[in-house]
């Protein structure tokens, strides 16, 4: 007996479902697997970042600082995806994924990217994940203005794996002995310690609250007429403008977001930049947050700095040494002004020859940190430039602290009459020429983000 037309309705309804079904479970097998292999590479990869794992980190991103993430040198399908989900998912409240390199042709993807970022930038969004850094560095230029311009500070991720430059623009990335093409590995011009803007406006105030406090006593005043630089602001009376004397217009950096310094790679041409760059401490701890701590200010003729005592993790990452050429492309890259030192009256300049930025002041034997002598040795040239002169780079700042650091064993050592000043949070010393070095009562501590700028 043939069956009923409702029969086969029945019959055919009932396989198409299960067609359906299976074709359903194949495919939601088929997303957990790509998903799964891709943070199984993931792991493989040895990728362990602890703007992902470290609460302190989690903490101050997401209530200190802006910052825009560039996902790079990690190939779609090997854990990239899963990447940028995860970093969006772990700042859910106030991040945005932008910008899929894959979605079409790139001068359409570029530009759309760059209005996409833009747009986000503009909401003030805290975190900002640019899928779109696999172009050549010249290319990504206007996506770190871009970041500099809305005062975020960018976060390269790179593979945290064992890499071999080939000569070319890719880098060569072996997992399973799978060949994985990956961009070239991108250097900043230097490394360091990032303060988000409102701790940055919150230094500025802290310098601006001592520097009035000492211009309230005659003896600071009196000292630093007598040294201040030639050219530099004077008020409508003839006065010295004391208000327009130090500026950061002129910095690199811009006006606002402070840094430590703790590299200067000038884009992986300084010698030991790659050794720098995969070394365990930087490749794990790009990203990451630390609590650097303020002991003290420094105001020359030249420079207002504050200064920094690095603790042991924060040492690890300090790669500065004695290289003349950091010096002199370090001082090239701040605007090439000269540096000007008045001594006797007599204003002589450093040049490249004689400027060593660098070089730390070694501690004697049997050192111990005192009230005046803080710091020595490794370390202790980390500051915060807080303003400069007229003509004057920012670089100078680390060589004045120096500078101070030498009087400082000086003045231990011999015994002097010393220019001492009581301020309200701390004592203030003058070593000669102008240089005072202010030595607070109790550290300030700040938050900031280690990564490098681009």
């Amino acid at each position: 007996m043939l069956p009923n037309p409702s029969s086969k309705v029945l019959v055919l309804g009932t396989i198409t479902l299960m067609v359906l079904l299976q074709m359903f479970i194949f495919i939601s097998n088929l997303d957990y697997e790509t998903s799964s292999r891709e943070e199984t590479t993931l792991s493989k990869l040895g990728q362990h970042y602890p703007f992902l794992e470290n609460s302190t980190t989690i903490n101050y991103i997401s209530s200190e600082i802006q910052v825009m993430f560039f996902l790079r040198g990690v190939p779609p399908g090997r854990g990239r995806s899963a990447l940028a989900q995860a970093i969006v998912d772990t700042f859910s409240q106030n991040s945005v994924f932008c910008c899929s390199s894959q979605t079409t042709s790139v001068d359409v993807s570029d530009q759309n990217c760059l209005q996409e970022v833009e747009i986000n930038c503009k909401k003030n969004v805290r975190v900002i994940v640019v899928d779109h850094a696999d172009n050549p560095s010249k290319d990504l230029k206007k996506y770190f203005s871009m970041a500099h311009q809305y005062n975020y500070t960018t976060v390269v991720v790179q593979p945290n794996t064992t890499v071999r430059e080939d000569g070319g623009n890719v880098l060569q990335v072996r997992e399973s002995n799978v060949l994985l093409q990956t961009p070239k590995m991108l250097y900043p011009l230097f490394y360091g310690w990032y303060l988000g803007y409102n701790i940055s406006l919150d230094v500025q105030r802290h310098r601006k609250t001592l520097y009035d406090e000492c211009l309230q006593q005659s003896k600071f005043v009196e000292i630093f007429n007598k040294f201040a630089l030639p050219g530099c602001p004077h008020n409508s009376s003839g006065g010295l403008d004391f208000g327009r004397y130090f500026s950061l217009k002129g910095l690199l950096t811009g006006p606002t977001l402070l840094h430590c310094t703790s590299f200067f790679s000038n884009y992986g041409n300084r010698t030991g930049s790659k050794q720098y760059a995969t070394s365990s401490a930087v490749k794990q701890n790009t990203g990451g947050a630390y609590s650097l701590s303020i002991i003290g200010f420094l105001i020359t003729p030249r420079t207002f700095g504050a200064r920094l005592r690095l603790t042991k993790d924060e040492l690890a990452l300090w790669g500065n040494d004695n290289s003349k050429e950091a010096s002199k492309t370090h001082r090239e890259s701040n605007g090439g002004s000269r540096s000007l030192v008045k001594t006797n009256k007599v204003i002589t300049a450093h040049t490249s020859d004689t400027l060593n930025v660098d070089k730390p002041v070694s501690c004697p034997k049997g050192w111990r940190p005192q009230e005046f002598s803080p710091t020595c040795g490794p370390g202790s040239r980390a500051h915060l430039t807080l303003g400069t002169g007229v003509n004057i780079s920012a670089v100078q700042t680390g060589i004045d602290l120096n500078t101070i650091i030498q009087q400082e064993l000086l003045a231990r050592d011999k015994p002097k009459d010393i220019p001492t000043l009581q301020l309200a949070g701390g004592i203030a010393r003058c070593y000669g020429e102008g240089n005072w070095a202010i030595y607070l009562e109790k550290p300030l501590k700040i938050g900031a983000l280690f990564s490098g700028w681009y």
